[in-house]
């Protein structure tokens, strides 16, 4: 039906020399991809094109981006209803008379289209031989002139964010969309400087995407992992870039880790938001935003905001069904810092239009173009800082109608079609408004929107002026935006009433409190204000002004009485405004709103006023703030705290029920929820003696769960039992679980037994034999001996039979063990009150719908606190009362069999410290008294925390038990946040029945740290160590010895572990598997020393019975610990280890150790070897932004990142920075930032690196000047992969500000080595790599090769040079010390002139290891020797640049020194000092570099310490089949030297004042350049011999990229040439 712009012929044809499409009158010729467009139409043309076929083949034409309607064929018109829209046509071969075969078509080009596309013949044959052309859409559609259009894109050198010029088109965000019921995203919060000299700041996504739409539905969980990026400049406080993320508007929950307004991200940190929206959640438009109290308006007026949509608007709202979506977001900026503020009409704020922006004085609006007439659902938001906008859209200066569809995310009312709909909208900050929009006729000349004149009132800036935003273009064939609303629902439901149900209900709703309020201000500050308190400015620690409870109804009545219009906002909920300025709203008329808008004081009359309505429901528990949405004044104090709490606010205690048969079919007994925490039953020993009975019981509870509990005969469930050192516990265990007809007893569901988890008791059987099997019917006698020795604690019984364990436990079946005593290790709590804590977790109900809304993210279980069930989604608390004040002994454990608990201790919801008294039964060493305690608990599955808190005084009104959210990997079971106990502060309500005793006379000193149990192992000597690691699959779950085969545990197996009394080892676990895991070892505890490769301070160590481990990401290294463990005669017998995560250790997660009653020898006690002077440092010169360690450090190994299934997928930013030493440092560090990790591949692997430059570019230089200075790009030195762009292409240039992704794909036959990555931009490589830029590549594979080295201890020893600091004097007093022109460092450890005080590198006692060794320097050469006692030491080289080398004979004598001229790499093996060597030193010799070579003189750089306990963090790999030793020479030098070279080359190294040169023989020397051709040009296949000569006064090192010569050959003359 479209009026046509153009037409056009084509005609298909072919000769000899190819194919052509060619347009009528112009010549044939094949298509290349340099032509330029045959076709060049606009946006909106409407075209008919007739194509030919004069060849005698058939052809088939295709256009590409669009289709056609197909008209005629070969003249004969087509029925109108049986026309196809397609993108192809075929045309039948000419038969060389009559008509060629044709067809006509018709085709539009919308705003998708525009740009260069091609069409071509799809018998793709004759597409490769020339039957293609170009077609050119432009954006420029006559009569119309439109902006070409920019995309949002960087806006200047110095801010990564992104912006769009001034007059060009609204864009639409990008959108990011749930998937399963998932959002999952990650947010980089980022700063810069604009082109305007303003600051700018965005959220960013990894890929670069900026400020995304996330769009949900209700019911969904969003995680978003929000890293703070923000630089803080030298001499500033950190505290003025903190951060946070608000969703603004939504219903979820303020509880911290989803909406915690008052939640702090510092610079660098990363915090994830885990937010599960409710089900019932308003479906409509809401927006992400900063909300750190103090610097919220300057990062607004930057641009840190984005939009969130709920989707299902159009369920509430089904007129909308099937129209175009746009949003338009209006955001607030400062005009530029040179405007002259006192000419008259100068706005406060600038604005912006998606980006667009809108700028004072010319106020070029943005575009938008429309379809004429087109209906289109606008969603507008009111996204800045601080202005207010009244919006209108005009038509010719005509306004038009708004038809308002929601406000504030909330759906309104259909408004009749009679009644007279609004032409304005005032658009307050924050407001958000989605409209229906009737475009623009073709006629309409000038279609625009605008704001209008806005007064903010004498103190706010007064009259604000009108201004354009948008002008809207009609342009037919223009398309529709690509969102839109989906079809309406099939019958279709008839639009919301008015007043919407959600606003009827709570105009209805009876009130329990009225509140008013006020706005006011002065010099000091603005406030907001309980009515008879006084104004003050809101501080982040203020108490809450309102404390209100769950299920409140309150009416709430602000004023406004000062010279400036304020915007009242709530957070987590909203209301309904009732009046304004006194005058009642029509009840169809009031908005369900979080925000309301209220107009400035004159100073005399009436104060400006809003009445409003609210309530609470559970989804808003906790603590949340209201404020002026001017967030200038929020930022000056114009904000409070409000509470809700579970109840009311003077609390109604439940009646007390004890514990009682919770159904017909169970004999255990639960209490009810929302009841009181009740003390168990306690047993206690009598002369020595525990003797009780216990039977085991289960049964069918009420949820439709299995019950099982232990129970005394005089019913008691569960009792403490209370022992102590030296007593013998006897306990007979019934299993009293009823077997049901017909069901075999014998299977794993009915048994069980009984195991003391944590105690160092004896494994024999009829101890703690955790292999004992109780049948239905059976009953058998625990005689247990406690050790005198025995540590005092809690300690706790539960089933482990193995299969059964995870059901029992999830129903039940566990109780407390204390061995009492700990009162003489840790006096303070002598005489204390005391109270156990145990938190269980259950099944959900298996006959309840969980899917009720408001409860958050739907955990794997539910947990309960002494039998209370805190149930999802309601968490309705179990209760505690305390005497105000009062300070107790709380015992507390996870006694959950699937759940971790991350223990918090919430008043007014600030955390409260706990004085750590023991772990895991075992007493710590007390704490000094001024270093800070923890406020949080992290309680793995088995861990018990004996702690001494304060109770709250009177004055909170809100204490309580929470467990912070643990996410446990992709795959492991939600474990969210959720409360766990009310405390209620309660004059008389007395204290709890058990009480520590009193301290002995005379009272012990407190234990010092670490305690003696715990310094005793550390200092012990090492008999072995073991590496275990924890990985899963389809099959089941596994703990397995380093090198074994992931196998399912059964009761049959053999031991996995066999040791002696007297042992002490180290263990080393790893989680190779994507959920966290607790490793946990039965009858003794161990010392935690490293974790995830870093040690634990001696001070912070703790004597524990298990560990958590949590997920692996897929890429980094592996989470792991490493422990030390000993094993005394009680141990002796069989027991096992495994994953105390139930469901895990019943799936096949366990394996025996066999302790053996004695050895040949027991562990001989070991003094370290002296460190020459220098003192072990594990700190860091944390000079931003790229960390050293200090002088005379640790050599520690670089953190790894390994590839799996194929792939390493990682991002390093570049960046650099001036050190603390005076010298530039240059680093490449990960989003989490580990400096230079480590990347570990194997052959065939893809190695993706994703590098962003993101040095920090000066002001004033040209765009030559920053390209030549502060580009990077990233080399792969001595890979063998690809030189081709995008992979390693040395000659790439990566700007500041530029991201470019590598993809390396490294050969399947590549060797198995050690290689490196370093800058490799020409004219920087030597001031970024002395800069310290570089890192270490592993191939994986060498064991291979050189089996000698399958299986051993694993070190990288890298060493670089750098610039002698600037801002020291470095003049020596010795005049024997040569000067070196660079210092060294030794794994960031510097070695500096003239001290030379050494790195330290610690190993176990005469260790064999394998050292991978690179000279990583830029511009030194190294002549390593390993020196034990001034006796050189020597190396069984394995490897050589990354290539296996051959296997000396035995008889052949090994070198003993390393010549490493720079980027040399040598894998070797040696034999560490024994603790006889009183000094052990890696030194450098000296290197003689030339006349006119740097100096580079003799050195130490390594102190080697024998240290039992001191392995390495990781081992190389064992092999099943031990290959042949590998030949001498290896044989890819021997398969390369026995090849006939085709060419010989020669070339020469020289130098002079001008340069220094590499040339070909017979060639003029000449300086290399970025755009100089090849020097040599060669072919696939070929084998060449190069000679190289040095011509110069100055030593030199041939390095060539992507190959490796023979190392027969070229090692031996580097060889020769530095000895």
């Amino acid at each position: 039906a479209a009026g046509i712009n153009a037409s056009r012929r084509f005609f298909f044809s072919q000769d000899q020399q190819g194919y052509y499409l060619t347009l009528e009158g112009h010549t044939p010729t094949k298509f290349r991809l340099a032509d330029p467009p045959d076709v060049i139409t606009f946006v909106g043309a409407v075209e008919d094109w007739y194509v030919e076929n004069r060849s005698p083949e058939d052809h088939i034409f295709h256009l590409h981006q669009t289709h056609f309607v197909v008209m005629e064929i070969n003249g004969v018109k087509i029925p109108s209803e049986k026309m196809e829209f397609l993108d192809g046509v075929y045309l039948p071969p000419w038969n060389g008379t009559g008509a060629y075969p044709s067809a006509k078509f018709r085709m539009g080009f919308n705003l998708v289209t525009a740009g260069l596309f091609v069409y071509h013949c799809h018998v793709l044959a004759h597409e490769d031989r020339g039957m293609m052309a170009k077609i050119l859409v432009l954006q420029i559609p006559a009569p119309v002139t439109l902006p070409t259009l920019v995309p949002i894109g960087p806006s200047g050198s110095n801010s990564p964010c992104q912006r769009v010029p001034e007059g060009n088109f609204v864009q639409e965000p990008p959108q990011i969309l749930s998937s399963g019921g998932l959002l999952d995203i990650r947010l980089l919060y980022r700063s810069g400087i604009g082109p305007d000299g303003n600051p700018q700041h965005c959220y960013i996504m990894q890929d670069g995407t900026q400020a995304p739409t996330l769009r949900v539905w209700p019911g969904d969980r969003m995680r978003i992992a929000f890293t703070n990026q923000l630089v803080v400049p030298d001499g500033e406080a950190a505290s003025a870039y903190i951060s946070n993320l608000h969703c603004h508007g939504m219903f979820i929950s303020p509880s911290p880790g989803q909406d915690f307004a008052v939640t702090v991200i510092a610079p660098g940190e990363t915090y994830v938001y885990d937010i599960q929206i409710p089900y019932d959640h308003p479906s409509g438009l809401y927006w992400y935003h900063p909300h750190s109290h103090g610097t919220v308006n300057s990062a607004m007026l930057a641009g840190a905001s984005g939009l969130l949509v709920v989707e299902g608007i159009d369920k509430e709202r089904p007129d909308l069904a099937n129209f175009s979506v746009r949003t338009i977001a209006i955001r607030d900026q400062e005009l530029p810092p040179n405007t002259n503020f006192s000419q008259p009409g100068v706005p406060k704020y600038d604005a912006s239009v998606n980006w667009v922006p809108v700028l004072y004085p010319s106020y070029n609006p943005a575009y938008l173009v429309m379809e004429p007439g087109a209906i289109e659902f606008w969603r507008v938001i009111n996204a800045g800082a601080d202005a207010n906008y009244d919006l209108q859209i005009l038509y010719d200066g005509v306004p038009q109608p708004i038809d308002v569809i929601a406000i504030d995310g909330v759906a309104m009312g259909a408004v009749p079609a009679s009644e007279p709909r609004p032409t304005s909208y005032y658009l307050c900050g924050g407001r958000r408004v989605e409209i229906l929009v009737h475009g623009p006729g073709a006629g309409v000349k000038d279609a625009r929107l605008v704001t209008l004149v806005t007064d903010n009132g004498p103190a706010g800036g007064g009259v604000q002026p009108a201004r354009p935003l948008i002008r809207i273009v009609p342009v037919a064939g223009w398309g529709s935006p690509s969102w839109r609303m989906p079809l309406a629902p099939v019958p279709t439901p008839a639009p919301v009433g008015r007043p919407p149900p959600r606003t009827a209900r709570l105009l209805a709703a009876g009130i329990n409190a009225s509140r008013r309020f006020f706005f006011s201000q002065d010099q000091n500050g603005h406030y907001i204000t309980l009515d008879g308190h006084t104004p003050t400015r809101f501080k982040l620690a203020d108490p809450p002004d309102v404390v209100t409870f769950v299920g409140a109804v309150e009416d709430w009545y602000v004023e406004n009485r000062s010279p400036e219009v304020h915007v009242f906002h709530l957070h987590q909920t909203h209301f309904v405004v009732m009046e304004l300025d006194g005058v009642p709203l029509p009840r169809e008329q009031m908005p369900f709103i979080d925000s309301v808008f209220l107009r400035h004081w004159n100073g005399t009359g009436p104060y400006p006023s809003a009445k409003f309505r609210m309530t609470f429901n559970n989804v808003t528990t906790g603590i949340f703030v209201y404020h002026c949405h001017i967030l200038g004044h929020e930022d000056r104090g114009m904000m409070a705290k409000i509470l809700v709490v579970a109840g009311p606010t003077q609390p109604t205690l439940p009646t007390l029920v004890p514990p009682t048969v919770s159904g017909n079919c169970t004999p255990c007994l639960r209490v009810p929820v929302g009841n009181f925490v009740q003390e168990p039953a306690q047993l206690v020993s009598s002369g020595g003696l525990l003797d009780v009975r216990i039977l085991f019981k289960s049964g069918m509870g009420p949820d439709g769960n299995t019950q099982y509990c232990y129970m005394t005969q005089d019913g008691l469930q569960s009792p403490t039992l209370r022992v102590k050192p030296g007593d013998l516990v006897r306990i007979a265990v019934s299993n009293q679980m009823v077997v049901p007809n017909g069901t075999d007893p014998t299977v794993v569901d009915f048994l069980t037994n009984l195991h003391l988890h944590g105690t160092f008791i004896s494994p024999a059987v009829g101890s703690d034999f955790a292999l004992t099997v109780v049948a239905p019917g059976d009953n058998y006698v625990y005689s247990i001996k406690i050790p005198e020795s025995h540590p005092p604690g809690l300690y706790w019984y539960h089933p482990h039979l193995h299969g059964s364990v995870n059901e029992a436990m999830l129903g039940g079946a566990s109780g407390l063990f204390v061995i009492d005593g700990l009162e003489k290790e840790r006096p303070e709590i002598a005489n204390l009150p005391v109270r156990t804590i145990t938190i269980r977790d259950q099944n959900l109900p298996s006959n309840s719908d969980s899917t009720t809304s408001g409860g958050g993210i739907e955990p794997g279980f539910d947990l309960s606190v002494n039998w209370v069930p805190i149930l999802y989604p309601t968490y309705t608390m179990a209760f505690l009362a305390m005497e105000p004040g009062s300070t107790e002994f709380w015992r507390i454990i996870n006694a959950g069999a699937d759940s971790i608990c991350n223990i918090q201790l919430l008043y007014d919801g600030v955390p409260q410290p706990f004085e750590i008294i023991a772990l895991d039964g075992v007493a710590m060493g007390a704490m000094p008294s001024g270093q800070a305690r923890p406020t949080s608990l992290m309680l793995p599955s088995g861990r018990r925390a004996e702690v001494i808190i304060r109770g709250p005084t009177t004055s909170v009104a809100d204490a309580r038990l929470v467990s912070n959210g643990v996410y446990m990997g992709s795959v492991g079971v939600a474990n969210p946040t959720r409360p766990l106990v009310r405390i209620v502060p309660l004059a008389g309500s007395g204290y709890p029945v058990w009480k520590m005793p009193a301290a002995p006379v005379p009272t012990p000193s407190p234990l010092p740290r670490p305690p003696p149990r715990t310094a005793k192992l550390i200092a012990s000597g090492v008999n072995a160590t073991r590496r275990l690691f924890f990985s899963q699959d389809r099959y089941g779950f596994y703990v397995s010895m380093d090198g074994a085969t992931p196998a399912r545990f059964h009761l049959t197996d053999p031991p996995s572990v066999v040791t002696f009394v007297g042992a002490v080892e180290d263990w080393y676990i790893e989680n190779r598997s994507p959920e966290a895991h607790i490793f946990h070892i039965h009858q003794t505890h161990y010392v935690v020393t490293e974790i995830n490769g870093v040690p634990v301070l001696p001070a912070d160590m703790e004597f524990i019975d298990s560990v958590y481990l949590p997920y692996w990401n897929g890429s980094s290294a592996y989470p792991s610990v490493k422990f030390r463990i000993s094993f005394n005669y009680v141990t002796t017998g069989t027991f096992v280890y495994h994953c105390h995560l139930i469901a895990h250790e019943d799936s096949g997660m366990m394996a025996i150790i066999k302790v053996l009653p004695s050895s040949v020898t027991t562990a001989p006690s070991t003094t370290p070897a002296t460190t020459g002077g220098n003192t072990v440092v594990d700190d860091s010169d944390k000079e931003s932004p790229c960390p050293r360690k200090v002088v005379g450090g640790a050599v520690r190994e670089p953190l790894q990142h390994v590839s799996a299934a194929g792939l390493l997928d990682v991002r390093l930013f570049f960046k650099g920075g001036m050190g603390s030493d005076g010298n530039m440092r240059y680093c490449y560090l990960t989003q989490d930032g580990v400096v230079s990790p480590t990347l570990r591949i194997r052959p065939g692997d893809l190695l993706r690196i994703t590098l962003t430059n993101l040095l920090d570019v000066p002001s004033g230089l040209s765009s030559d000047d920053v390209e030549k200075e502060y580009s990077t790009n990233l080399h792969l030195h001595g890979m063998f992969v690809s030189p081709i762009p995008g992979q390693d292409y040395a000659i790439l240039v990566v700007q500041a500000g530029q991201t470019f992704i590598y993809e390396f794909q490294v050969p399947s036959w590549h060797p198995s080595g050690l290689f490196w990555y370093h800058p490799h931009f020409h004219g920087l490589v030597e001031v970024s790599m002395l800069g310290g830029a570089s890192g270490l590549i592993i191939v994986e594979g060498l064991e291979q090769s050189r089996p000698e080295a399958a299986g051993l201890p694993a070190r990288t020893i890298m060493f670089r040079d750098q610039n002698p600091p600037v801002l020291s004097d470095s003049d020596s007093t010795d005049s024997t010390l040569v000067q070196p022109a660079w210092d060294l460092s030794v794994n960031w450890v510097p070695v500096l002139y003239p001290a030379y005080k050494l790195s330290i590198l610690s190993m176990e006692p005469g260790a064999t290891e394998v050292w991978m060794i690179v000279n990583g320097a830029a511009d030194t050469v190294l002549n390593i020797q390993l020196l034990y006692d001034g006796v050189a030491q020597p190396f069984e080289v394995v490897a050589e640049d990354g290539v296996p080398v051959g296997s000396l004979s035995a008889s052949t004598a090994r070198p003993t020194n390393l010549a490493l001229p720079s980027a040399r790499r040598v894998e070797v093996i040696v034999k560490g000092p024994s603790i006889a060597v009183s000094i052990a030193q890696i030194v450098t010799l000296a290197v003689d570099s030339g006349s006119v070579g740097a100096p580079m003189p003799a050195r130490p750089l390594v102190s080697i310490a024998a240290l039992v306990g001191a392995g390495p963090t990781w081992y190389m790999p064992t092999v099943t089949t031990t290959p042949a030793p590998l030949s001498r020479p290896a044989p890819v030098a021997a398969t390369l030297y026995a090849t006939k070279a085709s060419i010989q080359r020669r070339l020469f190294f020289s130098q002079d004042r001008n340069g220094f040169y590499i040339t070909l023989d017979g060639l003029t020397a000449a300086r290399f350049s970025l755009s100089s051709p090849p020097d040599i040009v060669t072919t696939e296949g070929a084998v060449e011999d190069w000679y190289l000569e040095n011509r110069s006064p100055e030593i030199h090192i041939f390095h060539i990229h992507q190959a490796i010569a023979s190392n027969f050959l070229v090692h031996k003359a580097f060889r020769s040439l530095l000895v």
